[in-house]
């Protein structure tokens, strides 16, 4: 027999509240080990920032080991919070991520198309709530995290040349420089970004990442965090 815990909790039922839980695929499994948590919007920003920390760390630094990625599915992202109150967890109606680890980075796309564009108010209220807490909350500086990806290393995937002149600019987006760099690629980008991820990481080095737009100082930020929830 089963049945459901209908306890009320702010202004949602438990059940409301557990089924964001399933919504964001979070799973106890998932961060039973885990000393810290980076929670991603997606799989292919798990990819790169997996990738960024091997290099940033010299390969010392392991998913699984040292830290975990959890996905919050990017327009969920409303649904979490990291609010505490004189230390303690916050009563709220929304989830608490200190309450799956109090050890926790959250990375957010901007989704600036322009300079000039705001950061809307979650994505505000998010790098305040963990800036308290001495926590780490690192929005892009450009539009995605594939703004990230240099130039350098898409002509090493497509064997070609970009013209000097040519930028990816920060606020780009990358489907339409793809394109404009070699046909039917930006459609092929679209339909996975998962793949075209897989084909561009091997092209990923320090060198050729570590100058562009905040990257340095943003995964120098992330490594002393995971060093720390591990006390290396």
């Amino acid at each position: 027999m089963s049945f459901c815990y209908f306890k009320k909790w702010g202004n949602y039922l438990y059940v409301d509240r557990a089924g964001v839980l399933d919504d964001l695929d979070i799973r106890a499994s998932d961060i039973l080990q885990a000393n810290g948590i980076i929670w991603v919007e997606g799989p292919t920003d798990r990819m790169y920032i997996n990738k960024w920390i091997e290099l940033w760390s010299n390969d010392k630094l392991k998913e699984g080991v040292h830290y975990q990625c959890i996905f919050y599915g990017g327009r969920l992202l409303s649904h979490l919070t990291a609010d505490v109150d004189n230390g303690e967890i916050k009563e709220s109606d929304l989830i608490n991520i200190l309450t799956t680890n109090r050890n926790s980075v959250v990375l957010i796309d901007s989704d600036k198309k322009y300079r000039a564009d705001p950061i809307n108010s979650t994505k505000k209220r998010i790098k305040k709530e963990l800036k308290r807490i001495d926590g780490f909350c690192w929005i892009t500086k450009g539009k995605e995290i594939e703004n990230y990806l240099p130039v350098s290393a898409i002509e090493d995937l497509y064997n070609l040349e970009i013209d000097d002149q040519v930028e990816f600019g920060k606020y780009e987006i990358i489907s339409e420089f793809l394109e404009s760099v070699s046909s039917g690629e930006g459609n092929r980008f679209l339909r996975s970004k998962v793949k075209f991820a897989e084909k561009i990481i091997p092209y990923l080095t320090k060198q050729n990442c570590e100058s562009i737009w905040d990257l340095d100082e943003q995964m120098s930020k992330l490594i002393d965090k995971i060093r720390s929830w591990n006390c290396l």
